[in-house]
């Protein structure tokens, strides 16, 4: 369990730098379609030192090979005038425990 909370923070943290690199034009950012700003681009840097809580809510699970996995997920920060949906994950598809031959 503390891998899958490691992972699901460390790919939070990569989002957060592709927010930084796409209001920068650092790099071509097609899966983040909202425009962001320089300044929202340097909040996106800084996202872990603005002291907002946020969430990832996972959704639609889905039974796969005997496991209950979610099929979907979405960050949202806690603001106190609302919450703001940043992003939403869809599982494609899933491989684990495989070899390469």
């Amino acid at each position: 369990m503390k891998h899958l909370f490691f992972i699901l923070i460390l790919l939070h943290g990569l989002i957060h730098i592709m927010g930084f690199l796409k209001a920068f034009q650092i790099a071509e950012m097609n899966q983040l379609q909202t425009p962001i700003s320089k300044p929202m681009g340097i909040l996106w840097l800084n996202g872990t030192m603005n002291c907002v809580p946020w969430q990832t809510p996972l959704k639609a699970y889905k039974s796969v090979n005997g496991y209950y996995l979610p099929s979907q997920a979405e960050l949202v920060y806690n603001y106190p005038g609302g919450d703001l949906c940043y992003g939403m994950f869809s599982l494609k598809n899933i491989k684990y425990n495989s070899i390469k031959q």
